[in-house]
């Protein structure tokens, strides 16, 4: 997609897919850029659920500032990878004690190296790699913000994930299994896997029922 930044009152001016084969995604890239005249515009890559880990800690007995430095070794062996490939980044989140909670994300950095050179033989300056889970949040708050926040469930390579968002923050996030044919089996084991997710939100984390589900 392609917006406005600032946004204006119509931000997206471009939305769409572009098919094609890994060897082909630089030639097509850069064909689309050239033809909409987007040359050195200011993009960001949205990695997508497989492509990174996302894992909750106790925060560490550290500044803030120290969290990333110190995620490392509340990753070691808990990763396929070798930390020294790792790029590691951390988001504070809810907890219902006085222990700070904060999620720890993961991803190869041989991965992202591929799709920030991707960017630059396009002739698109990258700002910023996100994740699905941070991109999904930044666009609810665009809408009104709700008391009790919002669940939001989307899709993704046989898993739904269902999040839970609530004062611009992730509360909570959970991904599952689920074969999604159209018969009552599947959908009585999506709505018990939901139902399952949002009790353990109220019960465990104590807090109310989000004012609304959303489909992704």
């Amino acid at each position: 997609a392609y917006t406005d930044h600032p946004p204006t009152e119509a931000p997206i001016k471009h939305c769409g897919f572009l098919k094609c084969t890994e060897k082909k995604r630089r030639a097509t890239l850069s064909a689309f850029v050239k033809e909409n005249q987007l040359k050195n515009k200011e993009c960001s890559i949205v990695l997508n659920p497989d492509e990174y880990s996302t894992l909750l800690f106790d925060a560490p007995n550290v500044k803030e500032s120290e969290y990333q430095q110190a995620a490392k070794w509340l990753l070691k062996d808990l990763v396929a990878f070798p930390l020294s490939e790792t790029i590691i980044d951390t988001f504070p989140t809810f907890s219902v004690t006085q222990k700070k909670k904060i999620y720890v994300v993961a991803a190869k950095e041989a991965d992202l190296k591929i799709y920030a050179r991707l960017i630059f033989q396009s002739n698109l300056k990258l700002t910023r790699i996100d994740i699905t889970e941070m991109a999904l949040r930044n666009i609810l708050l665009l809408d009104e913000q709700k008391e009790n926040g919002s669940a939001l469930l989307y899709y993704f390579n046989n898993k739904l994930h269902i999040l839970i968002y609530k004062d611009h923050m992730i509360y909570f996030t959970r991904a599952f299994f689920v074969n999604l044919k159209d018969n009552d089996d599947d959908h009585t084991q999506l709505f018990q896997e939901i139902q399952k997710s949002l009790d353990y939100y109220q019960s465990q984390m104590r807090q109310p029922a989000p004012d609304r589900l959303l489909l992704t």
